[in-house]
C-alpha cells in the first residue's frame, strides 16, 4: 500500500506533475521518463502538447541545465499509460487521487478568496481595426476570456499570444496602443485549447 503521496505542483493556479517525481515514484531513470514524454510528443497532436506539457530546465548537483517537464492531469496520464506493472498502476491511482485533491482544493481557494466582480470583468472590444470594422478584441480582454472559460493550462502568456500573432498563427494586428486579435481567429484558439478540433 503507497503510503507516501505524490507532490503536484501549483502553477498559475493550476496542478502539475513534475518527470523528475515521475522517475522517483515510478522507479525509472529521468531519461527514460523523457524518453516516454518526447514519444507522447510525437505522437500526439500539436494541440494536445500546447495544453499539457511544458518543457523547462532545472540545475542539477553538478551545475549542468538539464531538461524537465511539467505535466497537467491529462499530459501525466497519457504518458503513464506506458508505465506497466502493479507498482505502476498504484502510483498512477495515487497521482489521480492528488489531482482531483489538488484541483479541489484550488477551487475552493478561488472562491473564497477571489473578488467574483474582478473574475467577471468585460474589457471593451476595440470596434475599429486597420482593416475597418473587422471585429477584434485586446490581448488582454483574451486573456481574460481564457481565465474565465478554464483555459489557462498550461498557463499561456500576453508574450506567448503575441507570438503566435507576429507568427501568423493567430490573425491578430497591432495599432499604436496595444496588441489585437480577431475574434474569429480567437475562437478558433479557444477550439483548439479546449480540444475541440476544426
Amino acid at each position: 500500500m503507497i503510503t507516501i503521496s505524490p507532490k503536484l505542483k501549483v502553477i498559475n493556479n493550476h496542478a502539475y506533475a513534475n518527470s523528475l517525481d515521475l522517475a522517483m515514484h515510478f522507479h525509472k531513470r529521468h531519461d527514460d521518463v523523457l524518453r516516454a514524454i518526447r514519444k507522447t510528443l510525437t505522437d500526439c497532436s500539436e494541440e494536445f502538447n500546447l495544453r499539457n506539457f511544458t518543457e523547462i530546465t532545472r540545475r542539477d548537483s553538478r551545475g549542468r541545465w538539464l531538461p524537465v517537464f511539467n505535466l497537467t492531469r491529462d499530459g501525466f496520464a497519457i504518458v503513464a499509460m506506458s508505465f506497466t506493472g502493479k507498482e505502476a498502476t498504484k502510483w498512477k491511482e495515487a497521482y489521480i487521487n492528488a489531482f482531483n485533491e489538488m484541483e479541489f482544493q484550488l477551487n475552493q481557494k478561488a472562491m473564497q478568496s477571489h473578488n467574483w466582480e474582478q473574475l467577471t470583468l468585460r474589457f471593451p472590444e476595440v470596434a475599429e481595426t486597420l482593416h475597418g470594422t473587422y471585429p477584434s478584441m485586446t490581448i488582454t480582454y483574451a486573456l481574460g476570456r481564457l481565465t474565465e472559460l478554464g483555459l489557462m493550462i498550461p498557463p499561456i502568456s500576453r508574450n506567448q499570444i503575441i507570438s503566435l500573432i507576429k507568427n501568423g498563427k493567430l490573425k491578430g494586428f497591432k495599432d499604436d496602443r496595444q496588441w489585437c486579435i480577431y475574434t474569429d481567429s480567437f475562437n478558433y484558439f479557444v477550439k483548439l485549447r479546449s480540444g475541440q478540433f476544426a
